[in-house]
């Protein structure tokens, strides 16, 4: 009898399944400083663990929502002064940043100053009692700001009918702005420094120094004026930076006129 070998029957490669590559390490695309306002995506890489790079678009949350709100997408909507961490996870590997939310004071402001005191001393005495109306009453003012770094802000800005000089200052941590600067009119010189915050989008709040005196020829004495700001909204008009004859000057310099 002849007996006949068959071939023995292949059941197919034996070699495991190969297992999908996982995320090593996540870099987040994020400023580390964003504007209150000024809505941005944020995006991240993911190093994988067979040497290639995936882009992350999902999985972004974020800790302060009263500070920034995220989607799932990585919409990032900055609402408020503050800082926040922003977290990712995708692929099993999660990555967090901390960014800071400041105040945007980009745009041209208006509003009014309302006087809450009056100081006279020297060749000015008596000029708050001789305008006595000018406390509680309101004038009106304006600010043009521009943010040539995030935290950075320069402008400038009117007083009534006066007009001063390019300021430059930073937005300090709790998301207020100090400034100052110097204008000349006639004989007089003004020197008025500000103080505010914008604690919402498009809105601030703040006082206002004002500090005039006289030229050493005409004689010693000053006038302090302190306001708070009121209805100080920002608008897409650009400032007036003209100077007129207008009140605050033409009171101060009628007021010498009489002495």
């Amino acid at each position: 009898m002849v007996l006949a070998t068959l071939p023995a029957c292949s059941g197919g490669s034996s070699d495991p399944p190969t297992a999908p590559p996982t995320a090593t390490s996540i870099t987040i695309n994020l400023r580390d400083v964003v504007l209150a306002g000024i809505s941005v995506v944020a995006t991240a890489t993911a190093a994988l663990s067979n040497g290639q790079t995936q882009a992350i678009t999902t999985g972004w949350r974020s800790d302060a929502p009263a500070v920034a709100t995220i989607t799932d997408a990585g919409n990032l909507t900055p609402l408020a002064n503050g800082e926040v961490t922003i977290t990712v996870t995708a692929l099993g590997t999660q990555a967090t940043k901390r960014i800071r939310v400041a105040p945007n004071y980009d745009g041209r402001w208006q509003g009014v100053q309302v006087v809450a005191a009056c100081n006279a001393t020297g060749i000015f005495a008596g000029f708050c009692e001789d305008n006595a109306e000018v406390i509680g009453a309101s004038f009106p003012i304006s600010l043009t700001a521009r943010h040539p770094g995030e935290l950075a802000v320069s402008g400038e800005f009117n007083i009534e009918d006066l007009a001063f000089p390019t300021f430059s200052t930073q937005v300090e941590s709790d998301g207020r702005i100090r400034f100052s600067s110097v204008a000349t009119f006639d004989e007089i010189r003004a020197d008025v420094s500000w103080n505010i915050t914008a604690s919402e989008v498009g809105r601030a709040s703040g006082t206002i120094r004002e500090r005039y005196s006289a030229a050493a020829l005409v004689g010693a004495g000053e006038v302090v004026i302190d306001s708070n700001l009121a209805a100080f909204v920002r608008s897409g008009a650009d400032a007036d930076r003209s100077i007129s004859s207008g009140s605050r000057g033409m009171r101060l310099r009628a007021f010498l006129g009489k002495r």
